[in-house]
């Protein structure tokens, strides 16, 4: 579970990440990004803290 995770991460997060990195923020792109960076971050980021919860510990 624990690669799941890291996965997700570099999947998904990163290159969000680097997009609003990236970004103008007064432009329009950059504008329409942020509005819906906050919600696909935060879904991945709930996937990401369930499959952590779900690993094992040994």
């Amino acid at each position: 579970m624990r690669i799941a995770a890291i996965l997700v991460t570099i999947a998904f997060n990163m290159p969000l990440n680097d997009a609003l990195a990236i970004a103008k923020p007064d432009s329009t792109e950059g504008a329409n990004l942020w509005a819906t960076y906050l919600t696909n971050w935060m879904l991945r980021n709930h996937v990401r803290t369930i499959l952590s919860l779900g690993q094992q510990h040994y």
